[in-house]
């Protein structure tokens, strides 16, 4: 466990901690949306990763996924990696893109659980097409 100074109080149990992450920064004048296709291509960032593959595949990248997987693992946590994908700046994400996302996300969530904490990290400003209920 982690003390609120930020020292590991040993003989704690660590969480388990669920992370997967959906990045993408909406741009709403662009003329092109962001599709499913724009996610899984690796481009200045990693493509799709799903799995044990995500840790790996978002090491030494300046992005929030990164960050927290390092920043967990230091701590002790076990970290199940879900999936990330990133697409270049575009507008809104379409729905199909989303909903395939969040497909992975959902059937890891249900196969590998309980956790104790599920981040999603969403960097930039991503949005999609439908409304929240």
């Amino acid at each position: 466990m982690v003390a609120v100074c930020g020292e590991i109080v040993k003989g704690r149990k660590m969480a388990r901690i669920a992370v997967g992450g959906f990045q993408h920064e909406t741009n709403t004048f662009a003329p092109q949306q962001a599709t499913w296709d724009d996610f899984i291509r690796a481009d200045a960032w990693p493509g799709l990763l799903h799995g044990p593959e995500m840790i790996a595949g978002v090491e030494g990248y300046n992005i929030p996924i990164a960050g927290a997987v390092k920043r967990l693992a230091e701590l002790g946590h076990e970290i199940v990696p879900l999936a990330w994908a990133s697409a270049p700046p575009a507008s809104y994400v379409t729905e199909d893109a989303y909903e395939r996302m969040w497909a992975l996300f959902e059937a890891d969530l249900r196969k590998l659980g309980p956790f104790d904490f599920v981040p999603i990290y969403s960097g930039g400003t991503a949005r999609d097409l439908h409304p929240l209920p």
